[in-house]
C-alpha cells in the first residue's frame, strides 16, 4: 500500500498571528475551519471572530462548541429561517460580516462555505475594505479524486487537491469561472 499526500495548502496559520482573525463558515464549512478554532484555542489567541451561517437553526452544527467558543471569543451564529428559540441572530451570512467593526490594514479573513455564498461574502469584505491579499478561501468542496490525476477540480490553472484547497483571493481571483 501506498500513501501520499497531504497535497496543496492549508490554512495559512503563519500569516494570521497576531493579526485579528474572521472566520467566515457556511453550513458545513465550519467542519474545516473547526481544527484551526481548537489550534487558535490552544494558543490563547485574541481578537478573533466567527461568522457561522446556516440555512435554518435547526440546520446548526457543533451547537454545544460554538456555545462555548463564544466565551473564548466573539461568536455570531445566524439563520436564514429561525425558530423562536433560536440564540442566534436571523438573518443572511453577509449580514454578519456587515455588522462586525474591522480594523481592515490589521484583520485576515478565512472563508469556507458553498461556493454560491462566497462572492456575496467578498462583495461584503469589499465594503469594509478588506484587502484581497488578506482573504483566504477553501474550495475543498470542489474535491474530486484528490491526487491531481482527475483535475476536475480545477479553477483555471489550479487544481484544488494539488494546489489547494487553501487559496488566497487575490492569487485565485482572476482564474475564477475560466
Amino acid at each position: 500500500m501506498d500513501i501520499r499526500g497531504p497535497y496543496g495548502n492549508g490554512w495559512p496559520s503563519e500569516k494570521i498571528k497576531n493579526k485579528e482573525i474572521i472566520m467566515i463558515a457556511g453550513g458545513l464549512g465550519l467542519v474545516p475551519l473547526r481544527p484551526l478554532i481548537y489550534q487558535l484555542l490552544s494558543k490563547k489567541q485574541k481578537n478573533v471572530t466567527l461568522v457561522a451561517g446556516f440555512r435554518s437553526s435547526e440546520h446548526l452544527l457543533f451547537e454545544e462548541d460554538l456555545r462555548v467558543w463564544s466565551s473564548k471569543f466573539k461568536v455570531l451564529a445566524i439563520a436564514e429561517y429561525a425558530v423562536e428559540h433560536f440564540w442566534g441572530k436571523k438573518g443572511l451570512i453577509t449580514d454578519g460580516i456587515s455588522s462586525l467593526k474591522i480594523n481592515s490594514k490589521k484583520t485576515v479573513v478565512l472563508i469556507c462555505g458553498p461556493e454560491a455564498m462566497i462572492p456575496f461574502c467578498i462583495e461584503a469584505l469589499a465594503k469594509e475594505n478588506i484587502p484581497e491579499n488578506q482573504i483566504f478561501i477553501s474550495y475543498e468542496r470542489r474535491m474530486e479524486c484528490g491526487i491531481g490525476v482527475c483535475q476536475h477540480c480545477n479553477i483555471g490553472q489550479y487544481l484544488v487537491c494539488a494546489d489547494g484547497p487553501v487559496f488566497r483571493y487575490d492569487k485565485i481571483k482572476p482564474e475564477i469561472g475560466k
